[in-house]
């Protein structure tokens, strides 16, 4: 069996570097601003294949990370503190579930902090009553 050898094509890498360049210049921004930027410029680049160079080349608009909130209010606020011992702090969660017949299923799950141990597993199917 024979193939032809792939060619580079020249316009795509043309737009890959481009694409770098003002990514690098325009952090927060996304592949839509960069396309209005290269209509700008005169590139003539429709949405599918700039998204697709955008994907391959790994650009990404990097995710804002939230500080935790503060436990109190404002004047007293201190900040969240971890577990420093068994029993100190524990949590407790609702898990919601159905079963193969579509009855529901409640869970409550109480688990220490600080070992991660399960300290109490309680199913029903009506926890509140």
């Amino acid at each position: 069996m024979q193939r032809r050898a792939l060619r580079e094509n020249s316009y795509r890498a043309r737009l890959a570097r481009r694409l770098r360049a003002l990514s690098r210049k325009h952090l927060r921004r996304g592949w839509r601003h960069m396309q209005d930027l290269l209509s700008r410029e005169g590139w003539r680049v429709n949405h599918k294949p700039l998204r697709h160079v955008w994907r391959e080349e790994g650009l990404k608009v990097p995710q804002i990370r939230r500080k935790r909130s503060r436990i109190g209010s404002s004047s007293d606020g201190i900040m969240r503190k971890r577990a420093t011992r068994k029993n100190e702090v524990w949590a407790m969660d609702f898990i919601h579930d159905r079963t193969q017949d579509g009855r529901s299923l409640k869970m409550l799950v109480v688990i220490d902090e600080f070992t991660r141990e399960c300290l109490a597993l309680e199913v029903s199917r009506h926890l509140m009553n």
